[in-house]
Parts: C-alpha cells; sequence; structure tokens
C-alpha cells in the first residue's frame, strides 16, 4: 500500500524507485491520485525484495510531503490502469461563513435536504480541476500544443507551470528561454532542483538530443504524457456536457447516447498495459484503432418513443470523450451537438490530430476516446457536523497518525488539540463521507 500527503502519483513513484535502485516503469498502479490530499492506494511491482522497501519510509520525499509504504503482499497477478471500482473519500469541509456555522451548531442548516436531493439527482459528472492542474499552465494547453505539433512551447509550458508552483526552479525557465542552443540545454538542467523529476528528465533527453522537442516527452513516464492529451479529451468533455444539460438537465432527450452493456467511465482505461513496456512495444500492438474498438459499447440513440414512454433517465446518458478512433459515436441533437458539428469545433482550433487513428502520438499515448455518463451517483454518502478548537486542529485521523499513536501515544491531532484557543478561533466543519466509481471527482460533488 502506498500512503501518500501532499504529492502526487509521479513524484511518489519515481521516490520509491530512486529509494530501491529501479525504473519506476515497474511500479503498476490502478489509478492517480490527488496531490492535495492524504490518499492510499495499491502498487505493484515485479521482482522486488520487500526489505528493499524499508528505505523508503526512513526517507524524506519533500519539504512538505509525506511517502510511506506497507501492508506487503505477494501475488501472482499486477496491476493495470483502470483495475479498480472506484474510491472511497473522508473530506472536512471548515465552514467560514458565520450563519452557516451558527445554523450548523443548531442544528437548522438543511444536511438531511442535501443528502436527499445528491441521492436523488446525483451529480454531473465533470472531469474535475485535478485534471487541468492548479497553474495559470492548464495540462490541457500543454496537450493542445502538442497535438498541434508545437513541442518545444509545450516544453516551455511544463516549465513554466513547474516555476508557478516552485518559484525557486525559475533560473531553469530563464536558462532554457534566454541562452542559445545547445547551452540552454544544460544549463537550464543544471538549475533544476533535484525534486522536479520530469522537468529533470526532458531537460536531460535535450542536453543529450540538442533541439528533438518531440522525442524529449519519450523520457516522461509515459502515463504523465497522456495524461496532457487526456486533458483536451476532458475539456471538450466538459464543454460538451455543460450545452446538453442546458437543454433538459433531468431528462434523457431525443439524439442522447445511451450505452448498452458496461462502458469505461475512465479514459485511462483505454491503454492499460503494464508501466513497464516501451514504446516499440506498445507501437506494434496499437497499430490499429481496432483494438481499441473492442473495449466500445454498442450506442442506442434515444428516440421520441423512449422519451414518451421514460424508458431512460439521465443516469443512462453518456457523452463521447473526443478521440480518434473511428468508431466512435456522438449524440444527434438538433445543429449543435452533433458528430459533424463537434467535429468541427475541434478542427477549427487546429486540433485535427485528436482524430487521426495513424498519429504516432494515439498510438503511443492512447487518446482513442470512450463514453462517459454525464450524470453519477454516490454510495454510502454521509454528512456530519464536528466542532473545532483551533483552524490548526487536524479534523480526520489519518492511517498514519494512527499508527505513530499506536506506537508512541501522541499524534498530530493530540498536539494541534492541545495548542491554546480563543472563543473566535472556534469553527464547526461538515464532514462528509462518500464512494465514487472509478473516474469520478469528489471535487465535482
Amino acid at each position: 500500500t502506498l500512503y501518500k500527503e501532499n504529492t502526487d502519483n509521479s513524484t511518489a513513484l519515481r521516490f520509491i524507485a530512486n529509494q530501491c535502485g529501479f525504473s519506476s516503469r515497474q511500479l503498476l498502479f490502478s489509478g492517480t491520485k490527488d496531490k492535495r490530499a492524504v490518499t492510499l492506494q495499491r502498487i505493484a511491482c515485479r521482482g522486488l525484495e520487500i526489505n528493499r522497501l524499508d528505505r523508503v519510509n526512513r526517507m524524506s520525499v519533500s519539504r512538505n510531503g509525506i511517502v510511506r509504504v506497507g501492508d506487503y503482499v505477494e501475488c501472482d497477478d499486477g496491476l493495470s490502469l483502470g483495475d479498480l471500482a472506484g474510491n472511497h473519500f473522508t473530506i472536512a469541509l471548515r465552514v467560514v461563513d458565520q450563519a452557516s456555522a451558527d445554523a450548523l451548531r443548531n442544528g437548522s442548516y438543511p444536511l438531511g435536504l442535501i443528502e436527499k436531493t445528491l441521492a436523488t439527482n446525483g451529480f454531473v459528472n465533470y472531469f474535475g480541476p485535478q485534471r487541468f492542474g492548479t497553474t495559470s499552465v492548464l495540462t490541457s494547453d500543454v496537450g493542445r500544443l502538442m497535438l498541434k505539433g508545437q513541442f518545444k512551447e509545450a516544453i516551455t509550458a511544463i516549465l513554466e507551470s513547474r516555476c508557478e508552483i516552485s518559484p525557486e526552479a525559475q533560473p531553469m525557465l530563464t536558462a532554457f528561454t534566454t541562452l542559445p542552443s545547445p547551452q540552454c540545454f544544460t544549463e537550464a538542467l543544471h538549475e533544476t532542483p533535484a525534486y522536479c523529476y520530469a522537468e529533470r528528465d526532458l531537460l536531460k533527453y535535450l542536453a543529450q538530443n540538442p533541439n528533438n522537442f518531440r522525442n524529449a516527452f519519450s523520457s516522461m513516464m509515459r502515463t504523465s504524457v497522456m495524461m496532457y492529451f487526456h486533458a483536451v479529451q476532458s475539456w471538450f468533455w466538459n464543454e460538451w456536457v455543460s450545452r446538453r444539460l442546458a437543454l433538459k438537465p433531468l431528462e434523457a432527450i431525443v439524439g442522447d447516447m445511451v450505452a448498452v452493456g458496461s462502458i469505461c467511465d475512465e479514459i485511462e482505461e483505454k491503454g492499460n498495459e503494464p508501466a513497464e513496456k516501451d514504446v516499440e512495444e506498445i507501437k506494434q500492438e496499437t497499430s490499429s484503432p481496432s483494438n481499441e474498438s473492442a473495449h466500445l459499447p454498442e450506442i442506442h440513440f434515444v428516440t421520441e418513443d423512449d422519451v414518451a414512454k421514460k424508458k431512460y433517465t439521465i443516469f443512462d446518458v453518456v457523452m463521447t470523450v473526443p478521440g480518434c478512433d473511428p468508431k466512435l459515436e456522438y449524440p444527434k441533437i438538433g445543429g449543435a451537438l452533433t458528430k459533424e458539428s463537434l467535429m468541427a469545433e475541434i478542427n477549427n482550433q487546429g486540433l485535427q490530430s485528436l482524430f487521426d487513428p495513424m498519429c504516432d502520438m494515439a498510438k503511443q499515448y492512447h487518446f482513442f476516446g470512450t463514453y462517459r455518463k454525464i450524470v453519477q451517483s454516490l454510495k454510502d454518502f454521509k454528512l456530519n457536523v464536528k466542532t473545532y478548537e483551533s483552524p490548526l486542529e487536524v479534523l480526520i485521523e489519518t492511517d498514519l497518525s494512527k499508527i505513530k499513536k499506536r506506537d508512541t501515544g501522541v499524534t498530530a491531532s493530540n498536539v494541534m488539540a492541545a495548542a491554546p484557543s480563543t472563543a473566535a478561533q472556534q469553527g464547526v466543519a461538515v464532514i462528509a463521507e462518500f464512494s465514487l466509481p472509478a473516474g469520478a471527482y469528489a471535487t465535482c460533488v
């Protein structure tokens, strides 16, 4: 089990690999978890001696991050992207509005109505903000540049995004953008902090292969590069779903699509080869989009008769995640939500490569497309009110703090609770707990 705090998946995996002395491509996982959270997930690694993992728990991944491993089990099979039933969340929402806080304290706030509404209507299954990043340079911006063949600009955008997160990396960007080639690559690499794994991979490759910007991306973890393209697909999906729901938000309408049988809600499920496969193996296995079409369900278009009989609900409706699989269907709603209009919208933005099944990037990074439900439901949804004395008080005990409490009798929450507080510091929080299927985002609930 991988336990991490304030650390993204790629950094955590690289850290584990570096500490154990092997390639991060040997680490297999079923999905990525949020950086700004405390997360747990299963990780698999072929041919690893367990005692080599001890070093991970003795070292620090970063100034503010934590990575720990444990609960080891030997298995016959590894993991692939999409091999998970879903995710369970426990989230503390600190209430800053005084009127709402008072209502929560005296029990007049309509938590029961919120629970009932979400249970009945579900929530829009948008790709959440984590999909697009937290800086002014969105991951979809990088993907757009790559689809347009502007690979140097894409790398510049990646470095700019890193500098927003880590201002101390600014000399890296300055060297890359101002010095002549090939000096700019070696000098930028020299200025790159050690914890900037992806940026170092790119610059190290360019220092050895000056100006080969296209192939520089092959030096990064393949799943990380996939996210740039998937973010572009996700951006269009969110946009199209907003337009669709503006027409009739709670019911299926004529021209909507319904998947016959199960569907893949997560784009990453479309490319689930073991992470250690190299690029040539991937290209050989994905020389035709027919491999991906096998994953697509049959699509039924909602008819007037279906609507009259109320055969389908909004929970049955799917929207196309655009991609280059020629067998993908698109809705047939008026003139604004049809295959022709939606493809023209993408082409007008210079992103024709998104539809090209023979594009090398499609074969390597799997943006073939799929379908995704436009509304999802929650399971095991609970809301509880909790008061706290200090704004620094830990409201949810983590697995790591439980282990520390067991071993030492002291936890972070014990320390915070002991801090002096005043009446003005006392607050109220809502603890939300629920489960979501794979690919759904808690930030959209």
